[in-house]
């Protein structure tokens, strides 16, 4: 996952500082702290650009896990603290950072929603699929070439061929060139809604792909229901419905290389493609349902034949599969959650009420200073400690000790104060 606003992380893979300032800082206190053993926390800000609440959404959120004893330590909270969030860890680096999805009940329209992490505790949660109600049929983060069981705990897949580990913008993924697929039971059969969504970065094909769905190749077959794939020949992302009646609606998006957020939603009435957040084509769909039938598989990377059959090739991030349909505010969060910022992550904070950044080294050939660094904070909200400005910039006096971790983000920068 890239573009996570971390205030107090730089470049990836470099090494890094993890520092207190050692001025009197009033932002936590006991009064209001949630979790008694958790020896620190941060508050996680959460963007909504859409003038409609979302409610009870999956959140992808970056942590510092270099800074976290294990990740059976944490607890997340709304920002009263009234209600404790479900959450999984899709992965978990102790030097660098830790992936995680948080179940959030409401995001404001147009505005933050705020939780709190909790670190270092002794919660005991073992809400990972929690995160992923009734409604999921599948989903499948590809951290880990595992897919005895998927996240929603209701799944489980058969590999054929080899996959590789990859790496990509939202981090693990699962690397296809063509002659693998993964086979699951009969997915979403008979629903009146859906939601098939995929992140994905493809190679350029030269005919059709089979990227995820019940569709065997060659026309309609007995069992066809659904189909997500590429067009090589028209350079078109495809989706396909067959309903009740064994018609079938199309819609397509344009097809280029690189990742992107493709999402295909049926919400009874019309079937609507999705390209990096925004609807890029909606068909008007007879009333219906998804055709119900046990007789052809759910495959993901190719089609549902036997055989394989027009193999996918280029890199797996996530697949969501939902028995719900989705709407184009929905889609814009996820892909600003995915690839934008959606989510600031701020700076930690202990008990006593000091502020934990992580800051970079200084640029090769800088050697050390045994002087005081400041932090030039380039983005910074919601500060609760003594501040001074200064041409409109915030310098924070930090004193440090050195540590190794990976962050990637990109709003705040470490300088010594002119």
């Amino acid at each position: 996952m890239k573009g996570k606003r971390f205030l107090g992380g730089l470049t990836a893979a470099c090494m890094l500082f993890s520092c207190l300032p050692f001025f009197p800082a009033a932002a936590a206190g006991k009064d209001n702290w949630k979790e008694e053993a958790a020896d620190m926390r941060q508050s996680i800000s959460i963007h909504n650009e859409a003038e409609t609440e979302l409610t009870e959404v999956p959140v992808l959120v970056e942590v510092d896990a270099s800074q976290i004893s294990s990740q059976d330590s944490m607890s997340f909270y709304t920002e009263e603290g009234t209600d404790e969030l479900a959450y999984e860890v899709e992965s978990w680096d102790p030097a660098g950072t830790g992936t995680v999805w948080v179940k959030v009940p409401s995001l404001a329209a147009g505005a933050d929603t705020v939780i709190w992490g909790y670190y270092n505790g002794e919660a005991d949660q073992d809400g990972g699929r929690q995160v992923w109600d009734a409604s999921y049929a599948l989903v499948e983060h590809f951290a880990d070439l595992d897919f005895s069981q998927d996240s929603t705990g209701r799944a489980s897949g058969t590999v054929t061929g080899t996959l590789s580990k990859g790496e990509d913008q939202m981090g693990g993924a699962a690397v296809f060139n063509g002659s693998q697929k993964i086979t699951y039971g009969a997915l979403l059969s008979g629903e009146a809604e859906f939601t098939i969504s995929a992140v994905i970065n493809s190679d350029a094909p030269g005919s059709w792909v089979g990227l995820a769905g019940r569709d065997k190749n060659g026309g309609v077959k007995d069992g066809d229901a659904y189909f997500l794939g590429i067009n090589g020949g028209s350079g078109k992302f495809i989706g396909r419905m067959y309903n009740s009646s064994k018609k079938s609606f199309e819609v397509s998006a344009p097809f280029s290389q690189g990742s992107h957020l493709l999402t295909l939603s049926y919400d009874g009435a019309k079937l609507d493609i999705y390209l990096d957040g925004a609807l890029a084509q909606s068909t008007e769909a007879e009333a219906g349902s998804v055709l119900a039938s046990p007789a052809t598989d759910f495959v993901l990377g190719a089609y549902s034949d036997a055989e394989l059959l027009n193999g996918f090739s280029g890199l797996y991030d996530e697949l969501q599969i939902s028995g719900q349909s989705t709407g184009a505010e929905l889609e814009a969060f996820r892909y600003s959650n995915y690839f934008g910022d959606a989510v600031t992550v701020n700076p930690a904070e202990t008990k006593d009420g000091k502020i934990v950044f992580t800051v970079s080294a200084p640029a090769d050939g800088a050697g050390w200073r045994p002087e005081t660094w400041y932090i030039l904070a380039m983005s910074v909200r919601k500060l609760s400690f003594p501040t001074r400005w200064e041409e409109e910039k915030l310098w924070l006096p930090v004193q440090c000790r050195r540590a190794t971790m990976r962050s990637q983000s990109r709003s705040t920068r470490w300088a010594a104060r002119p």
